[in-house]
């Protein structure tokens, strides 16, 4: 392990390099310009509880351990994408020296080439090492070493479970570890010029003191705690070193007694090392919302050892650690009205949405996010001093140093109260922006709201067009919304009589024909749908022909023999007239008629079968027809039995049963009475059999009747049964 890291020297050649890199023959002096460029840092500043104290700084940090304070105008790094796209990220700084070596007025910063903006997703163990030091003029050891490892337990309230419930498991602080106490080479006064703490030399000297004990490589994060107050606050960010011949930025935290006395202080700066910023409430007062470890962690829960106690980040925080995904994440765009259930974001119990972004103006980094808390009885719930289960609201604008506000209706700075709670029956309207979030119901564990991002609703459809067409001609109809503006793409469905359904997908206005082949009042109904729901339109339209438009009525079937009568009846009444009928039907002469709107005719068949009947109706406009198919049928006329007159006692006896004429109608069914009691029942053609046998002597009678679908024929049979006798042969002659 390196005992010490040779912070001058590199700090030396440091200043050197960056003088070097001047853009002027003056770099050397304050106010030339420079060109710079290394790992931007955050430091935030957190001051103790009723203080209200923030503070931010920010620093250029060469690849020496050389740390440069940028001087640079929040509006300045908001129009460039704000600082926490810069974050611990290679930038290229261009400005003027404030203080040669030591501080640069920022003009602009660009991240280096290759380099990806915003943070980046934290999982798996993150190990952090506490390294307790004492300042040489103050003995005191507040907490026990002891206290410090506990701090990282993996049972509720430790750390490591704490941030493992905030990731839903996917990063956790398996690994850490605390050392110490050391005594370092200062009194406070040293690390305290001008009542500013120097972090730098805290940090060098701290982790200095303690290298012989410390492997640095396994850790991601060092938390160093004094055993005396700073200044103003609780610090934590990045820090930029090489330990251990490891080079990098180091999550940092440099603590106070009243910050690792309480563990939602540290929870909340070990935060800021994972990169997070503050969180505000909608006064903007630094440590003012209540639904947030990364601003008011002091109104939530104390704990008898360890203090103040950190409830959960919130859901913009855990999706820019990817910790939320984009699957659990509604997003909505403008043009969309949309009802989605909301899970609560702490220790989820479904598998709805963990929260929603509202992108303002389709804008990625300007928009509202909705998130459920829930308070619980649950023991190791960390939100379970929450004041209440609602939809909370933040807007965010990620060229913010602060991102995320909270939206509170009362306007009275209390995020804790009614103001910042949505719950069921309220909406929270941006008319400026076209937003508007309703709360519909509540769940056992989430909410379903209904987001409308700029959706203007249809408020009616009107359909227009004719009142009388013409069959076989084209018929337009146009459906319109009503607003114009109403949000598209709509769905207009069209349904006509007698014909298919017809979709089209498209703006405030469809046009649509139908032609019909057949008069008579016709209904066209129009449905017009998007996601902000359904209109319906109906116009009635009368469909006539100039020319007859012919029916054929009859019967449905026929004998043979039977005379049948056919009626034409031609439509519409107003028709041109004369009309001309001509009739065909299979097996007859033809037949014209010229009269008016009906005609009449009749025909006999003397052959069963299937026929057809056709006629056509034609004025001088044109013709139309129509036909017919129906059955003649052909009864049966006789039926002959044919059988053994005599038969013996046990004997197979067999009969058929034959019908005439040959062309009666099949099938047909026969039914076999034999003594008036034993009934048989066959489906056959012209003929049937039955194989019979008498177990009695004497005279047996044999009825059959035989029907098909327009009548019946009976016959009837008679067989004498004998007992024959059978004698010895010595009897025989």
């Amino acid at each position: 392990m390196i005992l010490r890291r040779l912070f001058f020297i590199f700090n030396i050649i440091a200043i050197m390099s960056l003088l070097m890199q001047g853009e002027y023959s003056q770099s050397g002096q304050a106010a030339s310009p420079i060109i710079a460029e290394g790992k931007f840092l955050i430091i935030w500043g957190d001051g103790v509880v009723g203080s209200g104290e923030t503070r931010v700084a920010y620093y250029l940090s060469a690849n020496q351990n050389n740390n440069i304070q940028l001087i640079i105008s929040e509006d300045l790094l908001s129009s460039m994408g704000g600082s926490i796209r810069f974050n611990q990220k290679a930038v290229k700084v261009r400005g003027i020296w404030q203080n040669v070596g030591e501080s640069i007025r920022v003009q602009t910063i660009a991240l280096a080439k290759g380099e990806h903006a915003g943070l980046e997703g934290i999982y798996g163990p993150q190990p952090w090492v506490s390294i307790l030091c004492k300042f040489s003029d103050k003995p005191d050891e507040p907490n026990s070493l002891n206290y410090f490892r506990q701090m990282y337990s993996s049972a509720y309230p430790g750390l490591d479970h704490f941030w493992r419930q905030n990731s839903y498991d996917l990063a956790n602080l398996e690994g850490s570890n605390a050392y110490g106490w050391y005594t370092l080479p200062h009194d406070r006064a040293y690390y305290l010029p001008g009542g500013n703490f120097d972090w730098w030399a805290a940090a060098a000297d701290c982790t200095g003191v303690a290298d012989d004990d410390i492997e640095f490589a396994p850790y991601v994060g060092i938390n160093l705690m004094f055993n005396y107050t700073l200044d103003c606050c609780a610090w934590g960010g990045g820090w930029y070193a090489c330990l251990d011949g490891l080079c990098q930025v180091w999550r940092m935290t440099w603590e106070p007694p009243w910050g690792y006395q309480n563990i939602g202080v540290i929870a909340h700066e070990t935060g800021h090392g994972f990169g997070l910023p503050h969180s505000l409430g909608n006064c903007q007062a630094g440590y003012d919302n209540r639904w947030d470890v990364l601003s008011d962690v002091w109104s939530n829960g104390s704990d008898p050892i360890w203090g103040t106690m950190g409830q959960h980040t919130i859901s913009f925080d855990k999706e820019i650690l990817e910790w939320i995904t984009s699957e659990q994440l509604f997003t909505s765009t403008i043009g969309t009205l949309q009802t989605i259930r909301l899970e609560r974001l702490a220790i989820p119990q479904t598998d709805n949405y963990l929260g929603a972004r509202i992108l303002i103006n389709n804008r990625t980094d300007f928009f509202y996010t909705l998130e459920v808390r829930q308070p619980t009885a649950n023991p190791i719930d960390y939100d379970k001093w929450l004041p209440g289960f609602a939809v909370i609201i933040h807007e965010v604008a990620t060229n913010r140093s602060e991102p995320a506000i909270v939206i509170d209706q009362d306007g009275d700075c209390d995020t804790g109260d009614a103001g910042a709670m949505y719950t069921p029956h309220e909406v929270f309207k941006d008319i400026p922006n076209g937003i508007t979030v309703s709360i519909n119901s509540v769940t056992e564990t989430g909410y379903v709201v209904t987001i409308n991002n700029r959706f203007t609703i249809m408020d009616n459809v009107a359909v227009t067009g004719a009142e009388q067409g013409y069959i076989g001609e084209r018929t337009p109809f146009t459906a319109t919304i009503n607003p114009e503006d109403a949000t598209t793409p709509i769905t207009f469905t069209w349904e006509a009589t007698g014909l298919p359904p017809v979709q089209h997908v498209g703006d405030t206005t469809d046009s649509i024909e139908f032609i019909w082949d057949e008069p008579g009042t016709k209904v066209v109904t129009v449905t017009a749908s998007n996601a902000g729901g359904t209109l319906v339109d109906t116009q009635f339209i009368d469909i006539v022909s100039p020319i007859p438009i012919v029916s054929l009525s009859g019967p449905t079937e026929s004998n043979v023999g039977y005379e049948s009568v056919f009626i034409a009846t031609s439509v519409p009444t107003h028709v041109v007239q004369p009309i001309t009928y001509t009739w065909q039907a299979s097996g007859q002469l033809p037949i014209t008629h010229t009269t008016g709107l009906s005609d009449t005719v009749s025909y006999t068949w003397d052959a069963p079968g299937t026929q057809v009947v056709t006629v056509t109706a034609y004025n001088i406009y044109g013709s139309t027809k129509d036909d017919i198919f129906f059955p003649i049928y052909m009864s049966p006329a006789y039926m002959e039995i044919a059988g053994p007159e005599v038969g013996d006692v046990n004997e197979d006896n067999i009969f058929t049963a034959t019908v005439s004429p040959i062309t009666t109608t099949v099938p047909i069914s026969y039914i076999w009475t034999i003594d008036d009691q034993i009934i048989i029942t066959h489906t056959a053609g012209l003929s049937d059999a039955a194989m019979l046998n008498w177990i009695q002597p004497g005279l047996h009678y044999i009825s059959v009747s035989a029907t098909n679908l327009v009548g019946t024929v009976v016959a009837d049979w008679s067989i004498t049964i004998y007992v024959r006798l059978f004698l010895p042969f010595s009897f025989r002659n």
